[in-house]
């Protein structure tokens, strides 16, 4: 399961809702990590926002599985299970199996995240905070100072590679904090140099990470033996495929893989049910292009989204067709699709058919080559001047003009938050 837009299109609620009709018994975070922020609401009122782990957990016995290409946030974790334990979940870390391979998040990589976000200023390219960035860029460029779960079963060795990071950060950043105290006194930029300037740090650090030694933290090849022996695993996908970091609109894009090529990857040879997710409209958190933008539509409801924290403002467009048919054309094949929130706006829905720039309307945009990142730059660029051109429509209009641009019938309908407001087509 993976969205097909900027994110926010209800991964939280589709997964609970499949997690009980398919019976499933596991659950895989196949990419992605902390930023993911996955809602599930039930018909009672509890709810739970999930980040890192699955969205099926409040079905009892229901297992999590973080791969190796998750990047893992401790001490963001140990806060999950203890707000799950109070909404009656008191075992989620007790069914959760890490890859030993995944990537950990440091406080550190952390800092230099928002420093490095404050430092663009207005041109800021957004950011959840969470520190993924700067995590995965110091793996791909090979730092020996880099954590990974398998790790954390030895403190002795993960404190020192913590010093080392502490201490190549505060090089690496030096100029920068020259920049932001220069610039302005801000109370993050003060709390980000001062963790790297304390001495203490990675011993505290390393002491909140001790609860986590009870986890399971599974051998190379463990986590996909276990996904081969389940009866039925969901593939939990987290972000959306417009901010894939290859095919996203750069510079706005996360740095991961946010297509279902790890999911297969992990299936080896057994068959793959690939569906994908879109919303009424079409939303973002922060800056990036945005076509269809309507601030008619912020009076929404979005009791799960706000404009706070790192991420920026909330933005709210017309459902955008266009920019749905480039996540269908990047993903390749899609069995079918799940629209969330057919329960807002009411009327005639907005529909963005087509984005007029310069020389004329454009109705499919070509992805280009995977190394073409510079054209996807431009592409964002233009849909930044873009004006777009608008059609209305109730439900079947809506349905129609949703199965005509990803090519793939509807399975799922979400009509409100609850696994019991899902209306099953297919």
């Amino acid at each position: 399961m993976l969205d097909l837009g900027f994110g926010d299109a209800g991964k939280g609620a589709t997964i609970d809702h499949l997690t009980r009709r398919l019976e499933a018994d596991v659950v895989v975070r196949h990419h992605g990590g902390a930023q993911a922020g996955h809602n599930v609401v039930l018909p009672g009122g509890r709810h739970h926002c999930f980040s890192q782990i699955g969205s099926g957990s409040f079905v009892r016995g229901v297992r999590t599985l973080l791969a190796d290409a998750f990047v893992l946030h401790p001490l963001a974790l140990l806060i999950e299970s203890e707000h799950l334990a109070r909404e009656g979940i008191d075992d989620a870390l007790a069914r959760l199996t890490i890859d030993a391979r995944a990537r950990v998040i440091t406080p550190y990589q952390q800092a230099e995240v928002h420093l490095r976000e404050l430092g663009r200023g207005r041109s800021g390219h957004g950011t959840t905070g969470v520190g993924i960035d700067a995590c995965v860029r110091d793996a791909a460029a090979g730092h020996d100072d880099c954590v990974v779960a398998g790790d954390l079963v030895d403190p002795d060795a993960v404190r020192a590679r913590l010093e080392r990071q502490q201490e190549r950060k505060r090089a690496e950043l030096a100029e920068l904090r020259d920049l932001l105290t220069r610039k302005h006194v801000d109370l993050r930029v003060e709390r980000a140099f001062g963790l790297l300037d304390d001495s203490t740090a990675s011993k505290r650090i390393v002491e909140a990470w001790n609860s986590l030694r009870k986890v399971e933290i599974a051998p190379p090849g463990q986590v996909e033996q276990r996904i081969a022996e389940a009866r039925q695993p969901l593939f939990e996908g987290a972000q959306g495929v417009m901010l894939d970091e290859t095919w996203g609109l750069h510079p706005y894009v996360s740095w991961g893989d946010t297509t279902p090529a790890s999911a297969h990857r992990l299936l080896g040879d057994r068959p793959a049910y690939v569906l994908g997710l879109t919303r009424t409209t079409t939303c973002r958190h922060g800056p990036g292009p945005l076509p269809g933008q309507d601030p008619n539509l912020d009076v929404l409801a979005e009791p799960h989204n706000s404009g706070s924290g790192w991420q920026g403002a909330f933005r709210h467009g017309a459902l955008d067709l266009v920019l749905l048919r480039y996540a269908a054309q990047v993903v390749g094949h899609l069995d079918a699709v799940v629209i969330n929130h057919m329960d807002q706006p009411r009327g005639a829905w907005p529909m963005v058919v087509g984005h007029r720039v310069k020389g004329g309307a454009v109705s499919t945009w070509d992805p280009g080559e995977a190394d073409d990142i510079a054209g996807r730059a431009e592409l964002a660029r233009s849909l930044m001047r873009a004006k777009p051109e608008i059609q209305r429509g109730g439900p079947g209009e809506l349905r129609h003009a949703v199965r005509e641009a990803v090519s793939a019938e509807i399975l799922i309908e979400g009509w409100g938050p609850t696994w019991k407001d899902r209306v099953w087509r297919g």
